[in-house]
């Protein structure tokens, strides 16, 4: 009972939250919270903070709460990533490849002039 106590108001000095006067209540009644309970008082208490942490509560908020956003939300962003991936891929193999590709073949160079010889000929 002293390590509950003990624990109470660790918790109460901690937090003031309403598990701490639930904490109390089940002490003055003589009801001892299971081991479950104490673990939770054990709990460090976290408030919302920084802009990782608000982006995170906005994605919840619109993407994650329903599963038809969540699975759109993955598709459109396999594609766009898979789009933006193969462009920057693309860009790197042409630079890499500059003038040993098909589409860089400068084909005027070995354009056939025609000859004279075979036009006589025909006639």
């Amino acid at each position: 009972r002293a390590q509950i106590s003990a624990m109470n108001t660790a918790l109460r000095l901690r937090t003031g939250s309403a598990l701490a006067r639930s904490v109390s209540r089940m002490t003055a009644q003589g009801t001892v919270p299971t081991a479950g309970a104490q673990i939770a008082l054990r709990a460090p208490v976290r408030s919302a903070s920084g802009p990782a942490q608000s982006f995170l509560q906005a994605m919840d908020k619109t993407v994650f709460r329903r599963n038809a956003t969540y699975i759109t939300y993955i598709v459109l962003g396999a594609i766009t990533l898979e789009a933006a991936y193969g462009g920057i891929t693309d860009a790197v193999w042409e630079h890499l490849n500059q003038g040993r590709l098909y589409h860089h073949i400068d084909w005027s160079v070995f354009r056939a002039e025609e000859d004279e010889d075979e036009d006589e000929d025909d006639e």
